[in-house]
């Protein structure tokens, strides 16, 4: 009896810490314009799409195509060759990331972290 309430409660314990992270509800878009453009840094905007969508393939000792983009020094210094990527056409070979395109929100909110000066903020 003891072991199939403990069993049981530890069937409980594993399945309460299972969940699945969704980009568009850590990231929500921001109701409006539906896109916030303006309130862009980079630990609170930049790094959690590089971490999201980027750096599974473009992080340790061997990154893709030799570009890491786990630092922020590594981003703000790529982030011409990253923009050329995202902003590629659904079918285009180089499009990144691989798969699936960035939303379009996502997008405009890097390229205005660029114009802004890709600031460590």
């Amino acid at each position: 009896m003891l072991k199939r309430l403990f069993g049981a409660l530890m069937l409980m314990a594993c399945l309460q810490a299972c969940y699945y992270d969704n980009e568009q509800d850590l990231y929500p878009v921001v109701p409006g314009n539906g896109c916030d453009t303006t309130t862009i840094s980079y630990a609170t905007t930049i790094q959690p799409i590089m971490q999201t969508r980027c750096t599974s393939c473009h992080s340790g000792g061997f990154p893709s195509g030799g570009l890491a983009l786990t630092t922020h020094a590594e981003v703000a210094g790529s982030i011409n060759r990253i923009i050329d990527r995202i902003t590629r056409n659904e079918g285009d070979a180089l499009l990144m990331p691989q798969g699936a395109k960035m939303d379009a929100c996502r997008i405009d909110q890097i390229k205005a972290w660029a114009n802004q000066g890709a600031l460590n903020n």
